[in-house]
């Protein structure tokens, strides 16, 4: 009996370890539930924000719109093989919405933000918004937004502060 005894203590104690273990990784993982909930309402905010600034409707969005399906994943992407959000790459489309692209010049768009936000250490609803003033601003005059961004990161001198969108547009 002293053996099963052991036994038996040894057992209870393993017991309470693997049941506070278990409580404490339940614990954890419930948290990070929360936060993956938030992270993706977020998302799905400035994903709705986008849609509304596009004149898209609930309803069209509920019936499985093709171009909400389209800026999602684009966002998603951009979430997932860049250091940006996909929240973040929604605020980006936001701002090409508000500067009139429509879903495919949005979604082409985004990799030229995206990239320019990335070289250039700031915000991505900035560099897009950046991008899009300067676009509108200097009209045929920019070329495509990919030889105005190219143009912009070739001048090295000015890039930090981004003070070359605001010259361009200047002499524009």
């Amino acid at each position: 009996e002293n053996g099963l005894g052991k036994i038996s203590s040894l057992a209870s104690k393993g017991l309470a370890t693997a049941t506070k273990t278990i409580t404490a990784t339940s614990a954890a993982l419930s948290g990070m539930g929360g936060y993956a909930i938030k992270v993706g309402s977020s998302f799905e905010t400035a994903m709705s924000q986008v849609a509304a600034t596009m004149g898209m409707s609930a309803e069209e969005i509920h019936n499985g719109s093709a171009e909400f399906s389209k800026l999602q994943e684009a966002a998603k992407n951009a979430g997932a093989t860049t250091k940006f959000s996909a929240r973040q790459a929604a605020k980006a489309l936001n701002y090409m919405a508000l500067a009139g692209y429509d879903t495919n010049k949005s979604v082409q768009t985004l990799p030229t933000v995206l990239n320019l936000a990335a070289a250039g250490d700031m915000d991505l609803a900035t560099a897009s918004d950046m991008v899009t003033d300067s676009m509108s601003a200097l009209g045929d005059k920019a070329g495509t937004v990919e030889s105005f961004v190219t143009c912009w990161r070739g001048n090295r001198s000015e890039y930090r502060a981004g003070n070359f969108c605001r010259q361009w547009c200047k002499r524009g």
